[in-house]
């Protein structure tokens, strides 16, 4: 008989541990799905603030370390950015801005962009202590590679655009397109 109830006590054990688990699985799976639902569902959760990446921007490197950046040509390209991020919000637009590169004097930008998901391309310039977007997406193939009219009209570096394609027309998707090493 003892073997029997002790028989009896390991399998209510298992029991009570197997419910333990479960219960915890379930506690699992409810708190991903509430964190899941809150970003996807609310665009005000994300902040303005992580929907900028400046990328290669932010740091300096100073004697072998890298420190942030708090110099007035970076918050300015910050604040601007910052301010198409609120705008596109405002319009309901969950958009999101990535520095990919820089031009040597930081005066002009290579940014990808999108909503929700960047996957865009557009240039961004400043001018006279302004910056300013130019012509976004439709300057740019399927690759991200600029068109050269685009590059060569606005000035655009070398180092941030070193290949451009000639022929690239948003009439006539399958035009013959002529990649220029520049």
């Amino acid at each position: 008989m003892p073997r029997k109830k002790r028989r009896q006590q390991l399998n209510n054990l298992h029991i009570v541990l197997f419910g333990i688990v479960i219960g915890l699985f379930c506690l699992l799976v409810i708190t991903i799905a509430d964190r899941h639902l809150i970003t996807v569902d609310s665009v005000s959760t994300v902040s303005t603030e992580n929907r900028v990446n400046l990328g290669i921007m932010r740091y300096e490197f100073v004697d072998g370390t890298a420190q942030t950046r708090n110099d007035e040509t970076f918050l300015n390209l910050k604040n601007f950015l910052l301010s198409l991020a609120e705008e596109d919000v405002a319009q309901g637009c969950d958009s999101y801005y990535n520095v990919l590169l820089a031009s040597s004097d930081e005066k002009q930008v290579l940014l990808k962009y999108g909503c929700p998901f960047p996957n865009a391309r557009m240039f961004a310039v400043n001018e006279n202590g302004e910056w300013k977007t130019l012509s976004p997406t439709n300057q740019f193939d399927r690759l991200g590679i600029p068109s050269c009219e685009h590059v060569e009209t606005n000035s655009i570096e070398r180092s941030i655009a070193p290949i451009c394609v000639n022929g690239l027309s948003a009439t006539n998707e399958s035009q013959d397109l002529t990649y220029v090493v520049r």
